[in-house]
């Protein structure tokens, strides 16, 4: 497992380009579920 990052020190989804985006998933981050959605509501639109 990749080791836990506190919440505060994400970046925010507008600062990731698509490839950070994906690579923050397939580490399985455990991101509050609201940014989750967020997250996932902007790799729709960039999809």
């Amino acid at each position: 497992m990749p080791p836990t990052i506190p919440y505060a020190t994400l970046p925010s989804t507008e600062d990731l380009g698509p490839a950070d985006r994906e690579a923050l998933i397939e580490h399985g981050m455990a991101l509050k579920t609201l940014s989750t959605n967020q997250a996932l509501k902007e790799m729709k639109k960039c999809a």
